[in-house]
């Protein structure tokens, strides 16, 4: 993943909602999702207790944020802090400037098929994205959709009879390509 590529699905999360991209889990988990739709975008991921985890992902995240180009807004939450991100005034015009060279649009170009798929990813729950997320993960692994389907019930301890797993095994089967 590249800064382009994150700056640009947080310009997605803006259009979306003026609060703009709701949490890290969220960003974590509509990368790994988007990528499993065959979006380039190249992040590993392992697997972490809230699912599928890309130390890159953060690190750009952290990086854009330090040059300025990302606000960061802290909340408090019922489980702790939670991380917002929105495009400063000055990204979001340098996305545009970038956008309008022969590579910028090249760039545009490969994630344009992917834009409505993020919006719809951007705007569902944190849960219903960890455990899709989670079920598409061991799906990479396994390739069989029931082995994986059990290893996220058992992996999360949820009832495989739960609206919470059978909704997350639909997106996945959705999402992965």
């Amino acid at each position: 993943m590249d800064r382009y590529q994150l700056a640009k699905l947080v310009q997605w999360a803006q259009e979306c909602s003026a609060e703009g991209l709701k949490s890290r889990k969220r960003l974590q988990k509509v990368v790994y999702l988007l990528q499993c739709a065959g979006c380039p975008l190249d992040a590993d991921y392992s697997l972490h207790y809230y699912g599928p985890y890309s130390g890159e992902v953060a690190q750009i995240t952290d990086e854009l944020v330090h040059a300025g180009l990302l606000v960061e807004e802290q909340t408090q939450n019922p489980v702790g802090k939670q991380f917002n991100y929105k495009l400063r005034g000055l990204a979001a015009d340098s996305l545009g400037v970038f956008e309008a060279t022969p590579t910028g649009h090249d760039a545009r170009q490969r994630l344009a098929p992917f834009e409505e798929r993020a919006k719809q990813l951007l705007e569902l729950g944190l849960s219903e994205l960890e455990y899709a997320a989670t079920v598409a993960y061991f799906h990479q692994k396994e390739t069989n959709w029931k082995s994986a389907f059990q290893k996220l019930c058992d992996f999360k301890r949820l009832s495989p009879d739960s609206c919470a797993a059978q909704s997350a095994l639909r997106l996945a089967e959705q999402v992965v390509k």
